[in-house]
């Protein structure tokens, strides 16, 4: 009997651009305004008494208010053992199993630090009070100038009313945990092999919109809720309205403003998206596989096997509430589909040795599968 072990340790590195989600330095005054607002407010907002009104969250930069430099920060407790079994029973047969963990990367896909506050966008604002005048022409598309870039100096004001995607800070490497068990027999000149492989992944990488109207307030009918609709896309006074001079978007320039944009967890950027990622998705492989051998003299060999498995990832929501659960699907040959699903794969092959170089092989072979999806039904491919 032998037993191999190996046991290795794995960090990498990096953080830059967050967003934080304390009260903006504005938020008291546009709080005082909602308080106005709130008494005129047609068919009432209970959903947002004038205590829980606040504008929180603001973009923060690398080596500043207490960041450091690093684009995240790095994982430090992944261990990834390995272990391997190979036990003989009798003369014609061996048994083997195995175990291990693996762990993916996160600085490669780093490199494309990004710029938030050095690229600015100016909106075109048509009308500030739903088209009974409008403020803008072909002839003078931005009367009130066009924003400048300002780097980190904004400081929390930095994009207010668009949207923008800034790095996890605290990202979890994906690993995946590997076991496998088989045997081989040797059987009147037949090798005959059968494994069984499984694995588990998680922490895998999903991109999120933080900005999203959180679930409690999503309506719950299985048909469209056209009163939820017109209740929340309702227009009504914006407390946010010139409260930043020379901010030119429509955030801060429309008199008016929908209840979903204030019902928002970061109103200050408007219903736009704050995207991020987390590493809350995951997937699992089982498959059992089936091979037989024979060899002739001179070098000829015919090999047949099939393989039979079924591989879910959920890496997908639900719906774009931060707080919805994983979608599970099923995916066969890199397509993503729904459904359950099992895949079958069979081969062939034929192994020659050439007269000319006996360490080439030529390999004729015939493969066939079959594969399950929920919106068609079996079919096969060769």
């Amino acid at each position: 009997m032998n037993l191999r072990r190996r046991c290795t340790n794995v960090t990498t590195a990096a953080r830059w651009v967050s967003i934080r989600t304390t009260p903006s330095p504005f938020s008291a005054a546009a709080a005082a305004n909602y308080a106005t607002i709130y008494p005129a407010i047609s068919g009432g907002f209970a959903q947002l008494p004038v205590s829980a009104f606040s504008l929180k969250g603001g973009m923060t930069f690398a080596r500043l208010n207490g960041n450091n430099g690093g684009l995240y920060n790095t994982p430090k407790d992944v261990v990834m053992p390995r272990a391997g079994l190979a036990y003989q029973l009798g003369s014609k047969t061996v048994l083997r199993a195995g175990f291990g963990i693996f762990a993916g990367f996160l600085g490669e896909r780093r490199g494309d630090v990004l710029q938030n506050g050095f690229t600015q966008n100016t909106n075109m604002v048509l009308t500030s009070n739903n088209g009974l005048s409008y403020m803008t022409s072909l002839a003078n598309p931005f009367p009130n100038g066009i924003s400048e870039p300002t780097g980190a100096a904004a400081g929390y004001q930095t994009y207010l009313g668009q949207s923008f995607t800034f790095f996890n800070q605290n990202p979890k490497i994906p690993t995946t945990i590997r076991w496998e068990l088989g045997f081989q027999r040797e059987f009147n000149g037949f090798v005959v092999e059968g494994n069984y492989t499984g694995s588990k992944t998680n922490h895998i990488e999903v991109a999120r919109n933080i900005n999203v109207l959180p679930l409690q307030y999503w309506s719950k009918l299985p048909t469209r809720d056209d009163t939820a609709n017109n209740y929340l896309s309702a227009s009504i006074a914006n407390p946010m309205y010139n409260l930043l001079p020379g901010n030119t978007q429509g955030t801060y320039t429309s008199t008016t403003i929908s209840r979903q944009t204030l019902l928002s967890p970061f109103p200050a950027f408007g219903s736009n998206a704050i995207n991020t990622s987390d590493n809350t998705g995951y997937s699992w492989y089982h498959g059992l596989s089936a091979t037989i051998q024979k060899r002739f003299s001179k070098g000829y060999t015919i090999q047949g096997s099939y393989t039979f498995s079924k591989w879910m990832q959920a890496v997908n929501l639900l719906n774009l509430s931060a707080r919805s659960r994983m979608r599970t699907r099923p995916i066969v040959s890199a397509s993503a589909v729904s459904g359950k699903c099992r895949v079958g794969l069979a081969s062939l092959c034929l192994l020659t040795p050439t007269p000319w170089f006996r360490a080439w092989l030529a390999d004729g072979r015939f493969r066939g599968s079959s594969a399950c999806r929920a919106d068609s039904p079996c079919r096969g491919t060769t």
